[in-house]
This record gives C-alpha cells, structure tokens and sequence, in this order.
C-alpha cells in the first residue's frame, strides 16, 4: 500500500505546476512578440518580390536573395530564342528621300533639280575651293577666270620709294615680265605706257595699294577698251648672292572693282630648295642633259633667276576654262596718238 499524499504537497505541486505554465505562456508570448518585431522592420516575401512596408504605401523593391539557377529546359529556351535573333533578317536601310519635282522647292526654299540618271549610292565628295592659299599667298575670286575678260590693261612696273636696287631691277625685269605674260595666253594684254598712264591718271605707275580716283578704270575702259586692269609692283630685288626678288600682283575687274586674281610673294635663292627649283626650270632637269653652267648663272644672273620667279607667280593665274573670239571695232583698238 502507498503511504496517502499529504493535502500539503498537493498544493505545493499544483502551485508549481501552474507557475510552470505561466512561465510558458509568458516566454511563448515574448517570443511571439520579438518575431512580429522583426517581421515588421524586415521585408517580407511575396513571391520573387519584397515588400518593405514604409507606412502609408508598400514598396516593390528587387529581390534581396539570389536568384535560382536555372533549369535546362529553361537553358535550352533560353538558346533557342538567340538563335532566332541571329537568324532575324536585318532590318531593311534607310531610303533615300524623294527628290521633289522640276518647279518645286526644297525644304530650305532652294529648286530643286529633277532627277537625273541613276547614280552609285557612294556619294563623292566635290573638291573644295579655296579662294586664298596661305602657302603661296594668293588670292582667286574663281578657279577659271570669267568667261567675258577678254582684254586686260598691263600697268608699268612699279616700285615704292627710290632705291637703286628696285629701279635698277625694274628696269631689267621689266620686260621679262611682259613677254613672260603674254606667253599664258590667258587674256590679251595691252601694255600701257607710262606716259599714256600719266595722262589718263596724271602718275607713272601705280601699285594698287594707293586710293585710286573715281574714273580711274572709267577712263583705261574708255582709251583701252579693257576688261580689267593688272597692277605690278617689284617689292624685293637683291643683285647678288643669294638673289632674292618678291612679287605682288593683283588682277582687278574694270567695270565691278573687285579683285579677280592677287599673288604676294618672295623667291629667295638662299632657300636651297627654291635654287633647285629655278636651275630645273632653266634646263628640264632631270630630263635633259645636266649643264654645271645653269647652276652658276641661276645663283648669280638677276635676269635668270628674275624669270623664273615671273613664270612661278603667273602661274597661279586662274585658268581660262573658254575663250570667246569677239570681233572689236576699230573704235576698241587704242591708237599710237591715244597711248602717247
């Protein structure tokens, strides 16, 4: 037989027990709470998404975890689809805009021309023209030079100031430089005298840097019957070793005043490149025989090295794209009383 159980420690264990249990329910309870504290300051899963409560409204923010590999029937889709992309046909290229009728005008208000012939789609690009060349100093309003110049007035060579070396040159260079002029058949020159100049514009010469005066090309017109008027200034002229002599030219239309051709430039035999050049000009060196003499007479003759300086400037003239043959009347032609 059991001893019987006191109503003392019956009690007692019942008490126990039941503190056990609050004690339970209490940690179950702060557990309970800690875990809703933070769930709530973390984001929670929805799907492949997260949403982080922030108050008022949620916020659909890119998954935190990283993502799942993927499967290989995804994989094979996957390649599929790039496949087919490389595959794809390009898209087609851009047309070209059509071109707007004959009497139409284009988007900037410009005719537009009709359509011609079938051309290549390679565009070429036109050559670019520029009306002043820094390396040879020289200056054209064109590339031809205008159809309608026919005739042209050769002023007498000039020179500023009255220095020995500038008048003893013109003097030597000056008919070179006329004959070498005619030799470009570019125009028909008419020489104008010095003292026909001074009658028609009461100076010997003039070099195209003065003010000229209001009939100065009226009144050459109306005696020359010229187009344009061609000044010529001798600006450096060194007799000896190394030469040096400096051109400027200027070509000006008779009726408009506006410059049509203009060359400033200095040949110095000092520059061995230049020297080379005028001793090939005088005997077509490498294609003809070789002569020591030219290399002697080109480094000390003013009258050698003066000419291939005239030929170098002349020929950045324009070119003469046509030439209309006019039959002048006799009133055109100036006469020996009218030059003198």
């Amino acid at each position: 037989m059991h001893p019987a159980t006191s109503p003392t420690k019956v009690r007692s264990f019942e008490s126990a027990k039941r503190w056990l249990t609050n004690a339970g329910l209490a940690t179950l309870w702060l557990v309970a709470c800690a875990t809703l504290s933070v769930h709530a300051q973390t984001p929670r899963q929805t799907g492949e998404l997260q949403i982080v409560n922030r108050g008022k409204a949620d916020l659909i923010v890119a998954p935190a975890q990283p993502p799942r590999p993927m499967r290989p029937l995804e994989i094979a889709k996957l390649e599929q689809a790039s496949a087919g992309a490389i595959q794809a046909p390009l898209p087609r290229p851009l047309e070209q805009p059509p071109v707007a009728k004959q009497g139409q005008t284009g988007m900037v208000g410009v005719p537009a021309r009709p359509a011609g012939p079938t051309q290549s789609n390679k565009m070429k690009t036109p050559p670019v023209f520029l009306a002043y060349d820094q390396t040879d100093n020289t200056f054209k309003m064109a590339k031809d030079l205008p159809v309608d110049l026919r005739r042209v007035a050769v002023l007498p060579l000039a020179w500023e100031g009255s220095s020995t070396d500038l008048s003893s040159g013109g003097e030597t260079l000056g008919p070179i430089w006329l004959s070498e002029l005619i030799k470009t058949k570019k125009f028909e020159a008419v020489s104008v005298s010095p003292q026909g100049l001074r009658s028609l514009t009461g100076r010997l010469s003039w070099t195209g840097a003065e003010t000229l005066s209001a009939d100065f090309f009226d009144s050459l017109q109306r005696v020359y019957g010229c187009n344009a008027v061609l000044f010529c200034q001798l600006t450096t002229f060194r007799a000896y070793a190394p030469l040096a002599i400096g051109w400027r030219m200027k070509l000006v239309d008779a009726q408009t005043g506006r410059i049509i051709w203009a060359v400033d430039k200095v040949f110095d035999a000092e520059e061995r490149t230049e020297l080379n050049r005028a001793s090939q000009y005088h005997m077509a060196w490498p294609w003809g025989p070789h002569d020591p003499s030219i290399d002697w007479q080109v480094k000390n003759s003013p009258r050698q090295f003066g000419q291939y300086t005239i030929v170098q400037a002349l020929s950045t003239l324009p070119n003469r794209k046509e030439m209309t043959k006019v039959s002048l009347p006799a009133t055109d032609v100036p006469s020996r009383r009218q030059t003198e």
